[in-house]
């Protein structure tokens, strides 16, 4: 997941530097803020410095709120485009496509490991179930 967001990220940037999006200033303020928080989070885990467990739950609930904020985006910006109501709206539809798909993605597979780390219940290990 990690590898597969950072480079789908880099690809999208690089797509869509040429436009100038002013969208994507909100964007990089989000990602900027988040991104500040888990690698934090991150040197201190790697300083072998113990951390309560809500705090990494924490750090994927504000990825998954950064996805969410960035598909409802897209979507405003879908409308926005479909419906005219700003006439010289500079953003493309390659961009809201390629974003689109690419946050909805994104916010699946947040969603869906933290499911798996957070909410599934573990079965129980072979050490627990001879007890």
């Amino acid at each position: 997941m990690h590898w597969y967001h950072h480079a789908l990220t880099f690809v999208y940037a690089a797509i869509t530097y040429s436009e100038h999006q002013a969208w994507a200033r909100w964007s990089l303020a989000l990602n900027l803020t988040v991104h500040t928080i888990m690698y934090f989070y991150f040197g201190v885990r790697a300083l072998k410095i113990q951390t309560p467990r809500p705090v990494a739950k924490f750090i994927t609930t504000i990825q998954i709120v950064q996805f969410v904020i960035s598909c409802y985006i897209f979507a405003d910006l879908v409308v926005i485009k479909t419906y005219n109501q700003i006439p010289d709206c500079a953003v493309s539809w390659n961009v809201l496509s390629i974003g689109g798909l690419m946050y909805l993605s994104y916010l699946y597979l947040f969603a869906e490991f933290f499911y798996n780390a957070y909410i599934k219940k573990r079965s129980p290990t072979k050490s627990t179930k001879s007890q």
